[in-house]
């Protein structure tokens, strides 16, 4: 086995079952009929990834707000996050929608990505909801 470009991803969901969550691209944003700025993003798309809790004795550490619940997850998807002027993607997972703060870019050299990303509440069937 080699690194980089081995693609561990690949080969840990072959030992470990994947879950299905529904991903959400972000396009970019657009004025709404009230001149508002709205994020604007792609139809769902279904993937596998690998979705892990993240513990609260951990919040501190990462800069994350104790009011809100977090998943980790990686997948095998080149994500956008939280920026400037950029609203990141959403996913879906156990009916709920999470936003992605941050993502560990893996992508390029290996094939895979590392999310962290934020509850936003119940999945109305909408990511602007």
């Amino acid at each position: 086995m080699t690194t980089p470009g081995s693609n561990l991803f690949k080969r840990a969901i072959k030992l470990i079952k994947p879950t299905t969550i529904q991903y959400f691209r972000w396009n970019g944003r657009t004025l709404n009929e009230v001149k508002q700025w709205v994020s604007d993003f792609a139809p769902a798309v279904t993937i596998q990834a690998s979705v892990q809790a993240v513990p609260r004795s951990v919040y501190k550490q990462y800069g994350l707000e104790l009011q809100k619940q977090y998943i980790k997850f990686f997948a095998p998807v080149d994500f956008f996050d939280l920026a400037r002027d950029t609203a990141g993607d959403k996913v879906v997972w156990n009916g709920r929608l999470h936003q992605i703060n941050s993502q560990t870019d893996w992508f390029v050299q290996d094939g895979w990505a590392s999310c962290l990303a934020a509850d936003v509440g119940p999945f109305t069937g909408d990511p602007n909801a």
